[in-house]
């Protein structure tokens, strides 16, 4: 997945990983956060941040 990251370092692109997960989610925490993340990396990246939605850490 690093070299994917790399090869995306000049456009704004933000990777999410979760620990123990591999090729799909099996992890019960994993299926609830993923789809959680979606909606909030859309408001945080194109706005306006709607109430309810989470906030992550996007670190360029």
């Amino acid at each position: 997945m690093n070299r994917v990251m790399g090869a995306t370092a000049d456009r704004a692109a933000r990777l999410l990983t979760f620990a123990g997960e591999g090729h799909g989610f099996r992890q019960a925490a994993t299926t609830v956060r993923a789809p959680d993340a979606e909606p909030a990396l859309y408001a945080q990246v194109f706005g306006p941040h709607p109430p309810g939605v989470p906030r992550l850490e996007l670190v360029p």
